[in-house]
């Protein structure tokens, strides 16, 4: 069993749910989880924070927390994967990052920055410092991966739609943004009608520590 920390959408979820047995999706807003489909038997959503988990001690054989570990405050988040993770469960922690070179991307950016606000940034934490401030995990690894994806400029402002502080935006901000997101992206689009977005996804990874 793996526990989805900070699930959101579900978009981990549903990818972890074709190659296990279970996934417990859990995320603090009962909006976002909305997107979980019922009709995904191996997905289970769960309306709760991460801080206080209402899962059994020693029940998940993985946890994984996709762009959302940041959100979290760590001290009590940590303790609670702690308790719930098996002897030698495995914890990860995955982010990806654009781009933000690209000419197209930076439009884009300066879109949505407004939105962003107070939001935390996950690229400005020693990741492996705060992982060594908890007793009970094993070192933290890392790995990053470079990957590409050509999306619309429609799949562009969904991507963007589903960035977390632009989620919890009204419905109306949200369309009038995901307009001129499309509009935008349209102006930079290729001959095929695509964009190629770059990303470079940080993979970090610890186990629990034997007792």
């Amino acid at each position: 069993m793996i526990a989805d920390l900070g699930a959101g959408t579900g978009k981990l979820s549903r990818q972890l749910g074709e190659r296990t047995h279970r996934v417990t999706s859990i995320d603090s807003s009962k909006e976002m989880l909305v997107a979980v489909s019922n009709h995904e038997p191996n997905v289970l959503p769960v309306v709760a924070c991460v801080e206080r988990l209402p899962l059994r001690n020693s029940c998940m054989d993985a946890a994984v927390a996709g762009q959302s570990f940041h959100w979290f405050d760590a001290g009590p988040a940590l303790a609670e994967i702690h308790r719930v993770l098996k002897p030698q469960g495995g914890l990860g922690l995955l982010w990806n990052r654009r781009d933000l070179e690209l000419e197209w991307v930076q439009h884009i950016e300066s879109l949505v920055r407004p939105y962003r606000r107070d939001a935390p940034l996950w690229h400005q934490v020693d990741w492996t410092k705060v992982l060594a401030s908890h007793s009970g995990f094993t070192a933290l690894q890392k790995q990053d991966f470079f990957w590409e994806r050509a999306l619309t400029p429609e799949e562009v402002a969904t991507t963007v739609s589903s960035r977390s502080y632009i989620a919890a935006l009204s419905f109306d901000l949200r369309m009038q943004l995901m307009k001129k997101t499309t509009e935008a992206a349209a102006f930079y689009q290729r001959e095929d009608g695509s964009l190629c977005l770059p990303f470079t996804t940080h993979a970090y990874w610890c186990f629990k520590a034997d007792e």
